[in-house]
């Protein structure tokens, strides 16, 4: 924003009280450095396209959880290179905060278990609260039998045994959304 532009918000503002410049100045700053952060953002996307405004116009477009970056990444990029759009989180809890807000745009999620904030096993079942349909592989290693239980009734699409490769991972997925 050039100085022109934050001189005129300045002038505009409704006082003049110190008070009132620094807020105006920081709201300026901030307007600043959240576009250069979606400039940031939307620069490293492999794909940008509309959002489509149904569940059947979508594409096979998945949201992947999982708390190890060192998971996560390699899923992403297997997944663009095989054509997939996908969005990311980190936990259960900033996955069901993006399924809420792109439930239209996401036909399969692939989701660990053990995760902070929010497990896979409440991520899924509030995630069918919002789209009763949704398809599910469950990525997850470690589960003792109760928990191989609980995957069972949740009625998951799929459950992947971790370790996996992302050839594997990439296989299942094409089979569960090729197939709808």
């Amino acid at each position: 924003m050039s100085e022109a532009s934050a001189s005129d918000i300045y002038q505009t503002s409704p006082t003049n009280s110190p008070v009132n410049r620094r807020s105006t100045a920081l709201g300026v700053a901030l307007t600043s450095v959240h576009t250069a952060q979606w400039t940031l953002f939307a620069s490293d996307l492999s794909m940008i396209s509309p959002q489509p405004t149904d569940r059947a116009s979508s594409r096979g477009s998945i949201l992947i959880v999982d708390d190890e970056p060192s998971i996560l990444t390699p899923m992403r990029i297997a997944f663009h290179r095989a054509g997939r759009r996908c969005r990311e989180a980190p936990d259960g809890a900033a996955a069901l905060a993006v399924f809420w807000e792109h439930h239209c745009d996401i036909d399969l999620i692939v989701t660990d278990i053990h995760m902070p904030h929010l497990n896979g096993f409440s991520l899924v079942k509030r995630a069918r609260e919002i789209v009763p349909e949704i398809k599910v592989i469950v990525a997850s290693g470690g589960l003792d039998p109760a928990e191989r239980q609980k995957v069972e009734e949740l009625g998951v699409t799929a459950f992947v045994e971790k370790p996996y490769s992302p050839t594997s991972i990439v296989s299942c997925v094409h089979q569960i959304l090729d197939q709808a």
